[in-house]
């Protein structure tokens, strides 16, 4: 009966410790904007990164020469920041998913912009690698094609249509980067304001 009371007793304190921890969490990730909690995400990212290198190479290693940092301490270090990094990431969704700006006369969650940001940069990497030429008018190509033997064969007239000259590449890169410039103005100014929502 005894070892039934301590255990009882034992889980209660358990339970109300990680309650505090959690409202601990809560009242951090409340005093942060989306900019810092950004901020936060991304050192957490590098720094359980290095955690799970440091754990990675001393899982065995000479007695004589213990490593730096022991396997156990950086395995649970790497635990607790994969824990914080959920909590902030998972607060992210939910804050950008309620949080609207103004965008092309219409209101947006800031969910769709950043996705949309990210769309607008995949796109102007595509356009910038396009070959492209001067002009669209059709033009010709001669080129000497070649006979297993290395023996010439004959020269070839191609005649070569450009449906994106160079001139019109070059405007729809400029108009998507201002495009893209202006959206993510407007997210990093609503950033710095909106303070994160407690999960």
């Amino acid at each position: 009966h005894l070892g039934t009371r301590w255990t009882e007793t034992r889980s209660t304190k358990t339970s109300s410790q990680t309650e505090k921890k959690d409202k601990g969490k809560t009242m951090t990730l409340t005093k942060m904007n989306i900019s810092q909690a950004l901020r936060r995400q991304k050192k957490l990212k590098g720094d359980l990164k290095e955690l799970l290198s440091r754990a990675a190479v001393s899982v065995t290693y000479d007695e004589k020469q213990p490593p730096a940092f022991s396997f156990a301490t950086s395995l649970e270090q790497a635990d607790a920041t994969r824990e914080e990094l959920i909590h902030i990431e998972s607060a992210l969704r939910v804050t950008n998913a309620r949080t609207k700006i103004e965008w092309e006369s219409r209101s947006i969650t800031l969910s769709e912009a950043v996705t949309r940001l990210q769309e607008m940069k995949s796109r102007i990497s595509w356009l910038k690698e396009i070959l492209s030429v001067e002009a669209q008018t059709m033009t010709e190509k001669t080129s000497v094609e070649w006979d297993d033997l290395g023996e010439k064969r004959a020269k070839v007239q191609k005649k070569i249509k450009c449906d994106l000259p160079e001139t019109k590449r070059v405007e729809l890169i400029e108009k998507e980067q201002t495009a893209f410039d202006a959206l993510n103005d407007a997210v990093e100014t609503i950033n710095h304001q909106t303070q994160l929502l407690a999960i």
